[in-house]
């Protein structure tokens, strides 16, 4: 039993004094070592994490030690006891997050007949970014009911996205979604206003929250949604005026924002009572709206008011209907 403390001792002090991080995963996929060098490279996040098993999945949503293992989670192939590389993260506290490239070394029994002992993490010393569409990720058949590289391709998205102006979710590597993320970009770096057009299930409430919080990082305040098409219009008229004094946000207002769902459904009178409180005097907020249809035709077709019309789109954003978009469908089906 000494010999075997000794001999356990030495090896853990070998592998903390080693630059690179490492962690050692048990045939469970549990958590079990992680070195000096890993502890430091996860900060904060290392709190809680041995004895987590790695769960893997590509949730956005997950959080605490159990989102952190994740992240920490191998690639199928050393799951099955092959030597393997693949790109791990950690996401800090702060929102920040990191890459690595990982190497995945299986130990195997000295019996054949014996599974994998143990898995074993050596991580690059420096950070690293991976490709934001899963470019260098050979795409499945739609036919595979798990796939480790569609997983890889939905990170490897997200770890960008999620970075840079918080799309994270507007998943898919077809002409129609690439077009939208570089509108999205634009629209998060300024502050005119935004139209997003779309069919329900398009993503326009999570693509307004994208624009908005992506424009001003940190220092974001408020995104105050009203529902033109739920909501009665004497509590649209109130809300309205209670935001165009500027008063109820105090020194936000300047960096909160308005979100108008579903502004294709907005009667006549509140058509002109909109352009009177957002487009005749300044208003405090700036303007993001939804609409299932385009508003021009409706101008042309129905009487949309133009002037609201104008107010609202300056810039337009059309989001795709996954009938155009189908090439996206495994990688949507494996996200959700």
């Amino acid at each position: 039993m000494g010999r075997n403390r000794v001999t356990t001792a030495a090896l853990t002090r070998l592998l903390n004094s080693a630059a690179e991080p490492i962690y050692v995963l048990d045939d469970e996929l549990t958590i079990v070592f992680c070195n000096r060098a890993c502890l430091d490279w996860l900060g904060s996040a290392a709190e809680g994490l041995l004895g987590r098993r790695c769960a893997y999945h590509s949730s956005p949503d997950s959080t605490g030690p159990d989102a952190v293992a994740a992240r920490l989670c191998p690639p199928a192939s050393a799951m099955a006891g092959r030597q393997a590389t693949a790109t791990v993260s950690c996401s800090r506290g702060d929102g920040h997050a990191t890459h690595r490239r990982a190497r995945f070394l299986p130990l195997q029994g000295t019996d054949d007949t014996v599974d994998m002992l143990a898995l074993v993490a050596i991580l690059d010393r420096e950070d690293a970014e991976g490709p934001l569409d899963g470019s260098d990720v050979s795409t499945p058949s739609v036919h595979e009911a798990e796939s480790p590289e569609l997983h890889e391709q939905i990170r490897a998205f997200r770890r960008q996205a999620a970075g840079r102006y918080r799309a994270d979710r507007l998943l898919g590597t077809s002409p129609a979604v690439r077009k939208a993320r570089r509108q999205i970009e634009l629209a998060a770096a300024g502050h005119g206003s935004v139209l997003l057009v779309g069919p329900p299930g398009s993503g326009r409430q999570h693509t307004a929250a994208a624009i908005h919080y992506g424009s001003g990082g940190s220092t974001s305040g408020s995104l105050i949604p009203l529902a033109c098409s739920v909501l009665g219009p004497e509590l649209i008229r109130s809300t309205l005026s209670a935001l165009a004094s500027g008063h109820s946000l105090g020194e936000a207002a300047g960096n909160s924002a308005l979100l108008l769902n579903e502004v294709d459904e907005l009667s006549h009178e509140l058509q002109e009572e909109l352009v009177a409180l957002l487009v005749d005097r300044p208003f405090p907020l700036r303007l993001i709206a939804t609409a299932g249809r385009p508003l021009e035709p409706l101008v042309r077709q129905a009487g949309y008011c133009e002037e609201l019309a104008a107010a609202l789109g300056t810039i337009t954003i059309e989001l795709p209907a996954l009938c155009d978009r189908r090439e996206d469908i495994p990688l949507l089906a494996q996200a959700f």
